[in-house]
């Protein structure tokens, strides 16, 4: 398991990260989907599911949460059951809200693997 830890020095709290860059890719180009084979999915709920469930847990890459959620929404608890290949990497809410193309972002977004049909 790794360790989820919210400190300052694993908060992205720049807009130039490359981490927000592929995310800002991702989303807005479909080439570079298609590429990576990786799209990025927002709100708790798709993200939390995709985590509870086995078939799909390992196709979570990364996860970034905001700081101001993190605690209120006890996606704590729940990020802790996420297995050490997921990277959750902490964000200011400015840069989350730069990490989705929702007007109002839901404080969690994931970087997943897009499943191939032969895997299904």
């Amino acid at each position: 398991r790794s360790d989820h830890s919210l400190s300052e020095e694993n908060v992205i709290s720049s807009t130039k990260s490359n981490t927000v860059k592929k995310i800002q890719a991702l989303l807005t180009k479909r080439k570079k989907r298609m590429e990576s084979g990786q799209t990025v999915v927002e709100g708790p709920r798709i993200v939390l599911d995709l985590l509870d469930n086995p078939r799909t847990q390992s196709l979570v890459r990364q996860i970034l949460v905001s700081t101001e959620d993190y605690y209120k929404d006890e996606y704590s608890s729940r990020l802790a059951t996420a297995s050490s290949e997921t990277h959750v990497q902490f964000v200011t809410p400015p840069i989350l809200k730069a990490c989705s193309d929702t007007v109002t972002p839901q404080g969690i977004v994931a970087i997943v693997e897009i499943p191939s049909f032969a895997d299904s």
